[in-house]
């Protein structure tokens, strides 16, 4: 029920409510795969990558079929420019669950980590084919691919594409330029 609550606050954008429900799920079960993983997804939404693998450790020690801790701690390994292990995890998440386009979303952000571009190219557009919703940052990163592949055209496409999808967004004036 703690964790529930947490996980509705997090949906409404209620961080401290968020915090204090998951404190109290994790207080009555501290071995709880998905409320420390939802602890670990906020971790990294304050830039703290380091605790979110702590907690995503214990997620999956506590539950090592919980796919989603995988697709959170290849997320929180590529924020480290930790690659190839950001790949293995990655790779279990997408074994355990391989329709949630959040992982190949990740792989391609670390294939691009990696400079192997057209495997990032690949994930892309898995996770495209896949999202339920439009997501224009799969748009941005495939530009960053396509313009290190020197596909100048394309990447021109593809960068349209995300101005149009998020013309206001945290990324846009980078786009632009």
């Amino acid at each position: 029920e703690a964790y529930r609550k947490a996980h509705e606050a997090v949906e409404k954008g209620k961080m401290d409510d968020a915090h204090k429900h998951l404190t109290k799920a994790l207080e009555l079960f501290p071995n709880y795969a998905e409320a420390l993983t939802l602890s670990g997804v906020l971790e990294l939404n304050q830039k703290d990558p380091q605790a979110a693998i702590a907690d995503l450790d214990k997620a999956i020690k506590a539950d090592g079929n919980y796919a989603m801790a995988y697709m959170v701690l290849g997320s929180a390994l590529n924020m480290q420019s930790k690659f190839d292990e950001a790949i293995r995890s990655l790779q279990r998440g997408q074994s355990l669950a391989p329709n949630y386009w959040q992982g190949y979303f990740e792989m391609g952000k670390s294939y691009i980590g990696k400079a192997d571009y057209p495997a990032a190219l690949r994930q892309l557009e898995r996770a495209e084919s896949m999202a339920s919703a439009d997501y224009p940052l799969i748009s941005l990163l495939r530009a960053h691919a396509l313009l290190a592949m020197k596909q100048f055209p394309e990447a021109m496409a593809a960068l349209q594409a995300y101005l149009q999808k998020d013309p206001q967004g945290a990324n846009s004036a980078q786009a632009h330029k």
